[in-house]
């Protein structure tokens, strides 16, 4: 799948089906994560923390209480964190996240961005440190993949949904 038609067809989804990822999935996955921009080259101020230990899924998804499920059933949780993070950490783990989900769009997988979690899981340094994620790092941003049971289509685009001035 060429680039503009991932960018086309990616989409957050919402529904999951129970399988997990093969290791070559998961291999491009992180390849799409490690290609990313983040701030200065500061690549050492980054670290991803894949979690597919269903305990720990359902772990990060009860912070929010018994009745929502904000990893939506996926088998795999990526965890974007940063140390000491400003505005521009944030921004790197957007990049790093939206080349995760491309790169899940051209496997046909699903994903999507899941921040509020990630709010949580910054207030739970039991959890963090089970899931071996530094003290010094901040968790940022994530994205939940899976395999699911909704067709990922190609959309149209051509309506302009974000304003845009153009200076000459």
């Amino acid at each position: 799948m060429d680039t503009l038609t991932a960018i086309a067809t990616r989409r957050s989804i919402r529904n999951y089906k129970s399988g997990s990822l093969s290791k070559e999935q998961l291999n491009v996955l992180l390849t799409a994560a490690q290609a990313s921009p983040f701030g200065m080259g500061q690549y050492e101020n980054v670290r991803l923390t894949v979690v597919q230990n269903k305990e720990y899924l359902a772990q990060i998804d009860a912070a929010f209480g018994k009745d929502k499920h904000l990893l939506y059933g996926a088998a795999t949780l990526i965890i974007i964190t940063a140390k000491n993070p400003s505005q521009m950490e944030y921004i790197g783990a957007g990049a790093i996240a939206q080349n995760i989900a491309l790169a899940a769009t051209a496997l046909d997988l699903g994903s999507c961005d899941i921040m509020g979690a990630m709010t949580k899981l910054e207030q739970n340094a039991t959890l963090q440190a089970k899931l071996g994620i530094p003290t010094e790092f901040v968790p940022c941003f994530s994205v939940a993949i899976g395999e699911t049971t909704e067709n990922l289509v190609k959309r149209d685009f051509t309506k302009k949904r974000i304003a845009v001035d153009i200076i000459d």
